[in-house]
C-alpha cells in the first residue's frame, strides 16, 4: 500500500503534449496544438514503429513530440514548432500506411515465390493476380510527383520486400511514362519475381565463366526459366527477368547483351533494381538539427538517384530511363544533368508526360531553355528569309 504522505513526483515533460494549447497560439494548417499532440501520441504507440527499418520514423516522432512537450511546458508554443510537429506526424502517418500495403503484398508474394521457385504452374495466375492488384492501386498514385516516403517508407528488406518495392515503383513509373504502358503488367510481374531463381541451386556450368559478374547475375536466367513454364503469365514478363542485370554497354549479364538488344521495358527494371539497393537507412536529424524525417529519407532518394545517373552516364544504365525516373521522382540529377540536357541527352524522350508538358509551357525551365532558344532562332531565321525573299521579288 502506498503512503499518502509521500511527496508527489512530477509529471514528465511528455505527459503535458495533450494539454490545452495556449490562446495566443494560432491553430496551423491541418490541426491545432490538441489534434497534433494526439496524432503524435497515437502514432508513437503504433506497434509497427518497432520495426528496425522504420527507426527514422520513430526518433522523428519522438523527437517532435519532445519538443512540442518542452514548449508546452514553457508556456509558450511557437507556431512554426506546432507545424513542424504536424508535419512530422502527418507524413509518418503516410509512410506507415504505405508499410502496411507494402507488407501485405509481401506476405502475399513469399509463398507464390516458394512455388514458383519449385516449378508449380499454379503459382503463374496468383503471381498475375498480385501483379494487377499492385497495378491498379498504384493508378491512383500516378497524379504527378510524390515525396518519397508516399511510395516507400523505408528500404526493402528480404526478397520479397524487395521484389514489391521494386513492382510498385515500376508500376508507378510505367503508369507515368508512356512508351511503357503497354508493358506495364509484364514489367510488374518480372519485378515481382525477377530474383526468384536465387531460390533454386545453380548449376555448376552455368552462365559465362568470362564474367565476374556471373555469380550475381546467373539468377537472372533462372528466374525468366521458371517465369516461362507458368500460365498465363506475359510472355514479356521472362524476358524483363531474363535481362535486369544486362547493361546498354555490355558489361551485364548473364548474356552480355547490348544496348541494341534491350527494349525500354528491360532498361526500367534493370534502373530500378539498381536504384532500390542504393537506398539505405537515412538519419531522423535535418541540417538545423530538427526532426525531419520525410527530408532525411528524401536525401537518401536523391543520392541514389545521382548514383544511378552517374553509372547511367557510364553506359551502365539506360540514360533515357535513369532521367525519366529521376524526372518522375521530382529527384535532381546531380550537377551535371542540365548541361547533358542542352544538347548531349535525349532529353525529350526521357521526360514523362507531366515533364513534356513542363518543358511545352515553361520557357524559364533549365532543361526547357535551350529548346524555346533553338526555336527562337529558327523562328528568326525564317523571319529574315521571308524579308530577304520578299525584298528580292520587289
Amino acid at each position: 500500500m502506498s503512503d499518502a504522505s509521500a511527496p508527489a513526483v512530477p509529471a514528465p515533460p511528455t505527459v503535458r503534449i495533450d494539454a490545452a494549447a495556449p490562446s495566443a497560439v494560432p491553430a496551423p494548417a491541418g490541426g491545432d496544438v490538441r489534434s497534433i499532440a494526439t496524432a503524435l501520441c497515437t502514432l508513437l504507440a503504433d506497434a509497427r514503429l518497432a520495426e528496425a527499418s522504420l527507426g527514422v520514423w520513430r526518433e522523428g516522432l519522438r523527437t517532435a513530440a519532445r519538443h512540442l512537450a518542452e514548449a508546452g511546458l514553457r508556456g509558450n508554443i511557437p507556431p512554426a514548432e506546432v507545424r513542424r510537429a504536424g508535419e512530422v506526424a502527418r507524413a509518418a502517418g503516410i509512410a506507415l500506411d504505405r508499410r502496411t500495403r507494402l507488407s501485405r503484398w509481401a506476405a502475399d508474394l513469399d509463398p507464390i515465390l516458394r512455388d514458383l521457385a519449385a516449378a508449380d504452374h499454379a503459382a503463374g495466375p496468383r503471381l498475375l493476380a498480385l501483379a494487377r492488384g499492385i497495378l491498379a492501386e498504384t493508378g491512383d498514385l500516378a497524379v504527378g510527383t510524390l515525396p518519397p516516403h508516399a511510395l516507400l517508407p523505408a528500404p526493402p528488406s528480404g526478397r520479397s520486400e524487395r521484389g514489391v518495392a521494386a513492382a510498385f515503383l515500376t508500376a508507378w513509373a510505367a503508369t507515368l511514362y508512356r512508351p511503357l504502358r503497354g508493358d506495364a503488367e509484364a514489367l510488374v510481374v518480372a519485378a515481382l519475381a525477377r530474383d526468384v531463381g536465387e531460390l533454386t541451386p545453380m548449376p555448376a556450368n552455368a552462365g559465362r565463366s568470362d564474367r565476374p559478374s556471373e555469380a550475381a547475375t546467373a539468377h537472372a536466367a533462372r528466374s525468366a526459366a521458371l517465369l516461362s513454364i507458368c500460365d498465363r503469365l506475359p510472355g514479356a514478363a521472362a524476358r524483363c527477368a531474363a535481362r535486369h542485370h544486362e547493361r546498354p554497354d555490355g558489361g551485364g549479364g548473364p548474356a552480355g547483351l547490348t544496348a541494341i538488344d534491350l527494349t525500354p521495358a528491360d532498361r526500367l527494371l534493370a534502373w530500378t533494381d539498381r536504384f532500390l539497393t542504393l537506398l539505405s537507412a537515412p538519419s531522423a536529424r535535418s541540417a538545423d538539427g530538427q526532426p525531419d524525417p520525410a527530408a532525411a529519407w528524401r536525401e537518401c532518394w536523391q543520392s541514389a538517384a545521382v548514383v544511378t545517373y552517374s553509372a547511367a552516364r557510364r553506359g551502365e544504365l539506360c540514360l533515357t530511363i535513369a532521367a525519366a525516373g529521376i524526372e518522375a521522382l521530382g529527384l535532381s540529377r546531380g550537377e551535371q544533368g542540365e548541361s547533358d540536357a542542352a544538347g548531349r541527352v535525349p532529353v525529350g524522350l526521357a521526360l514523362t508526360d507531366l515533364g513534356r508538358t513542363r518543358l511545352r509551357l515553361d520557357p524559364a525551365h533549365p532543361l526547357a531553355a535551350p529548346r524555346f532558344a533553338s526555336a527562337a532562332l529558327a523562328s528568326r531565321q525564317h523571319a529574315d528569309a521571308t524579308a530577304t525573299a520578299t525584298a528580292e521579288e520587289a
